[in-house]
C-alpha cells in the first residue's frame, strides 16, 4: 500500500481510538477487522504509529503549542482571531488527528523533513490547507530539540517528554529519585514483548518452545518465570492449535512471578478475590500438580464468563451437578494424584475458608503502561485516592475468609505508594490477627528472593524487563 494510504489509515484510527471509551486495543482490533485487505505489514505499521501518538501526546501536543506560537505564517491575520492553535483543534480541544501523526514523525522517529513532506503532502492538501506545510514541518522539526534539553533532569519536564501526567512524575521522582524516574518512564514508553505461561499440567516448556518454534515462532526461555517464554515477534497465537488446546496462556512475566507469591500446597483451598479473566487463576492450577481446590471470583458476570471458557479450554472437564445455577465447577485429574477443583462463581456465593486467599486487587494499572499507553492520561490524583479506599476494603473483607495459619495475598499491578504500601499500612493496623511475612521467603524457593529485599516482592520495567507489579503475603495467626 501506499504510504500516503497508510498515513490516511493511521490518522482515521487514531481519531477513532481518542474519541472512543473503549480501550484502543479493542477499538484497534475491530478496525483491522473491517479492513481485511491490509497485509501484516501494513497493520503493523498502522498500530505502532497510533500506539506511538498515544504514547506521547503530551510531548507531541505541547510540541505543536510551541511551533504555532513560533512560525508567524501560522498566526491569525488580526490579534482579535483565535490563536493558530485553535483553527486546527477538534470538538476535543485536542489539535487535528494529521498534526499530531505529523508530529510524532518528525520527534519521535526522527524523519527527515523533507521525505515528510513528501509522503504527507496529499493528504495535507485535503485536511489542513491552510497550513504552509513546509514551514510548518521545519518548525516542528526543530522544536523536538529544545523539548530535549528542556526535559533533562527536572521531574517537571520529564512529565512533557515521556508523556506522563506531572503528579505522577512527582510521586515517582519523590519516592526513587529522579534519576530511577526517568529509566522507568522510558521503559514504560517501549512495547511491552509478548510473554507466554506453559501450562505444565499438559506439557513441558521446552515442548511448547520446540512446537512453536516449528510454525516459524522463536521464543525464548523467560529469565524470572520457571514457565515463561518471550516471543521474538508478535504473532496471531490464539490461531494456533496450542492455544486452542490450552498448552499455553498469554500473560505477562511480571504477573507469572506475582501468582508465585501463593506456593499452595497440594490439597489446599485457594479463593482469588477480583480474579478477572483468570490469568492467576489458570497459573496457580499448575502450582498445585497434586491437586486441590480453587475457586475464582469477580464482581464482572462479563469477565467471569471469561474465565469459565478459559478454564474449561485447559483440559477436557466435566460439569458438576452440585453448583448453584450461573456457577460452575470444573474437575480436573492432577499429576500427582487427587483432583484439582475449580469453581467460578459470584462473591456472593462464597463459602468457608481457606487456606490462601489471593486478592489480585483492582488498581490503576499504572504498572502496565507498556501494553495500555492510554492510562497514562486517563489515571487522575482523585481516582488513585477512591482506589485506596476501595482496595483497603476488599482486602479487610478477604481477610475474614483465611482460616487460622492461613495466608492472604495482596497484588497490584501499579507504582503509586496510596495503592501499595498506603494500603498494607492501613490493614496492619486495623488486622492485628495478621502478620505480614516476607515475600522473600516464599520467593527464594523459585531463586527470586532478591526481588523483595525489602519484603515485598517489586518488579518494574527498567529493571525487570516486566510490567510493574507490587506484592504482599501476610499469614493469620489467630
Amino acid at each position: 500500500m501506499k504510504k500516503s494510504s497508510l498515513i490516511g489509515h493511521v490518522i482515521e484510527l487514531y481519531g477513532l481510538a481518542r474519541g472512543n471509551e473503549s480501550p484502543p486495543d479493542s477499538v484497534v482490533g475491530e478496525f483491522f477487522r473491517e479492513r481485511r485487505y491490509l497485509g501484516s505489514h501494513d497493520r503493523r505499521f498502522i498500530a505502532e504509529a497510533v500506539y506511538g501518538i498515544i504514547r506521547y501526546e503530551l510531548l507531541l501536543s505541547r510540541a505543536l503549542e510551541r511551533t504555532f506560537a513560533r512560525v508567524e505564517g501560522m498566526k491569525p491575520e488580526s490579534r482579535g482571531r483565535a490563536s493558530g492553535a485553535d483553527t486546527v483543534r477538534g470538538r476535543s480541544g485536542q489539535f487535528l488527528p494529521i498534526l499530531m501523526f505529523a508530529a510524532y514523525v518528525l520527534i519521535c522517529e526522527r524523519a527527515d523533513a523533507l521525505q515528510a513532506v513528501a509522503d504527507f503532502e496529499s493528504t495535507w492538501n485535503v485536511t489542513v490547507p491552510h497550513i504552509p506545510m513546509r514551514e510548518f514541518f521545519s518548525a516542528l522539526r526543530n522544536s523536538s530539540t529544545s523539548a530535549d534539553s528542556a526535559a533533562a533532569g527536572e521531574p517537571r519536564n520529564l512529565a512533557e517528554l515521556y508523556s506522563f501526567p506531572e503528579w505522577l512524575v512527582d510521586v515517582l521522582a519523590k519516592c526513587h529519585g529522579v534519576e530511577w524516574t526517568s529509566r522507568f518512564l522510558r521503559a514504560s514508553n517501549e512495547p511491552a514483548h509478548v510473554t507466554v505461561r506453559v501450562n505444565t499440567l499438559m506439557c513441558s516448556v521446552e515442548e511448547v518452545q520446540e512446537e512453536l518454534g516449528r510454525s516459524g515462532i522463536n521464543s525464548s526461555r523467560t529469565s524470572l518465570s520457571p514457565f515463561g517464554l518471550t516471543l521474538e515477534r508478535r504473532t496471531n497465537l490464539e490461531a494456533l492449535p496450542l492455544f486452542k488446546n490450552g498448552a499455553f496462556e498469554v500473560q505477562d512475566e511480571g504477573s507469572q512471578v506475582a501468582a508465585l507469591l501463593a506456593s499452595p500446597r497440594s490439597g489446599e483451598r485457594i479463593l482469588e478475590v477480583c480474579a478477572g479473566a483468570g490469568g492467576k487463576t489458570l497459573e496457580l492450577m499448575t502450582l498445585m500438580p497434586g491437586g486441590g481446590e480453587i475457586v475464582a471470583t469477580d464482581a464482572s458476570a462479563e469477565r467471569l464468563q471469561i474465565l469459565r471458557r478459559r478454564v474449561g479450554r485447559m483440559q477436557e472437564s466435566r460439569r458438576d451437578g452440585s453448583g448453584t445455577p450461573g456457577d460452575e465447577q470444573r474437575f480436573f485429574p492432577a499429576s500427582g494424584g487427587g483432583n484439582m477443583c475449580v469453581t467460578v462463581l459470584p462473591p456472593s456465593h462464597v463459602e468457608g475458608e481457606f487456606n490462601i486467599v489471593f486478592v489480585d486487587a483492582p488498581c490503576s494499572g499504572l504498572g502496565t503502561v507498556r501494553r495500555n499507553p492510554w492510562l497514562k492520561n486517563r489515571v487522575t490524583e482523585e481516582e488513585v485516592d477512591s482506589l485506596h479506599a476501595l482496595q483497603s476494603s476488599i482486602l479487610r473483607d478477604a481477610a475474614r475468609r483465611v482460616m487460622k495459619g492461613g495466608r492472604l495475598i495482596y497484588v497490584t499491578c501499579t507504582v503509586t505508594t496510596r495503592e501499595n504500601e498506603e494500603v498494607v499500612d492501613v490493614f496492619l493496623s486495623q488486622e492485628r490477627e495478621f502478620r505480614l511475612v516476607p515475600a522473600a521467603q516464599v520467593l527464594q524457593g523459585y531463586g527470586l528472593g532478591s526481588l523483595a529485599d525489602d519484603g515485598y516482592l517489586r518488579l518494574y520495567p527498567h529493571l525487570h524487563g516486566t510490567d510493574a507489579f507490587f506484592g504482599a503475603l501476610f499469614e493469620r495467626s489467630v
